[in-house]
C-alpha cells in the first residue's frame, strides 16, 4: 500500500496510536461489551444504540471504580456491521482487585454478553483496539484527567 492508496496513512495512525496507548502502561483489563437486543416487550426502542452502550459503559466504571484512588481507562465504540449497534472496547487501570466473574455477571445481567479480560501486553490489546480510530463513526473516549494522569 501507498501513500497515494491511504491518504491517511492509517497504519502509521493505529501504529502511533496503539504504541502510545502501550506506553502509557499499567493496564489491568482488556474489556468487551455486545449488547444484547431488548426484549420485544420492553417498549418502543428495538436495538441498542448510542446511548444505551455510553450508559453500559458507565455503569461498569461506575461498578468498578475503587473507593480510593483513581481509576483510568480509554474506551472505544464502533459499529458492528452486522447488527448496527455500538460494540465497545476499553483498557482499564487503577483497579484494587480483579473480581472478574463479579463484574461480568453484572454487566450480563444488565447489558449483555461481555468479556474481562486480564490485560497481557504481549497479546496486543492497545494496538488491536486503536482500529477504531480511523472506522467510520469510530467513538475514542477517555477517563477524567487521563491526559494529566498519564504524564506525571
Amino acid at each position: 500500500m501507498t501513500i497515494a492508496d491511504d491518504p491517511l496513512n492509517r497504519t502509521a495512525v493505529l501504529t502511533a496510536w496503539g504504541d502510545w496507548l502501550h506506553d502509557i502502561g499499567g493496564w489491568q483489563w482488556f474489556v468487551t461489551l455486545t449488547l444484547r437486543d431488548p426484549k420485544p416487550s420492553s417498549g418502543t426502542w428495538s436495538r441498542p444504540g448510542w446511548a444505551q452502550a455510553n450508559r453500559a459503559w458507565e455503569a461498569f466504571v461506575l461498578y468498578v471504580r475503587p473507593p480510593v484512588g483513581h481509576l483510568q481507562w480509554v474506551r472505544l465504540f464502533e459499529m458492528q456491521s452486522g447488527r448496527g449497534v455500538p460494540h465497545v472496547h476499553g483498557l482499564v487501570k487503577g483497579l484494587e482487585d480483579t473480581r472478574f466473574k463479579e463484574v461480568s455477571a453484572f454487566m450480563w445481567e444488565r447489558y449483555g454478553f461481555n468479556r474481562i479480560l486480564e490485560y497481557r501486553p504481549e497479546l496486543g490489546a492497545t494496538h488491536y483496539i486503536t482500529k477504531y480510530v480511523v472506522k467510520d463513526l469510530g467513538d475514542v473516549r477517555f477517563s477524567d484527567g487521563f491526559l494529566t494522569t498519564t504524564q506525571q
